[in-house]
């Protein structure tokens, strides 16, 4: 399971019914997680080949470049061949974990 740390600092509060009123949690990810980030993080810049699995037996397969990475999603942009112009993709860390989107590096 997940592990959820919940810090009491000088926010929190007794609500005077016996509970506490929390204002701040921290949610820590899966080991697994961030390995899946760390990786993608390490080559920005770098050409990939992306398969992502759309349902109904729909599967997407475009080439791009790593862009950006954020605390929960990372970008792909994807230049198309016959209009010469660029699209921006996102995609999540956990569609990978769950192989949702594959990601090979050419």
């Amino acid at each position: 399971m997940y592990n959820m740390d919940i810090s009491l600092n000088d926010d929190s509060q007794d609500r005077g019914d016996g509970k506490l009123q929390i204002w701040r949690t921290n949610m820590r990810q899966p080991a697994n997680m961030c390995a899946v980030r760390n990786s993608v993080v390490n080559n920005i810049g770098r050409k990939v080949l992306i398969k992502a699995n759309r349902g109904r037996n729909k599967v997407d397969v475009t080439e791009g470049i790593i862009s950006a990475t954020y605390p929960s999603v990372f970008i792909i942009q994807v230049k198309d061949a016959y209009t010469e112009c660029s699209k921006v993709i996102s995609f999540q860390y956990a569609d990978v974990l769950t192989r949702e989107v594959e990601i090979v590096l050419c």
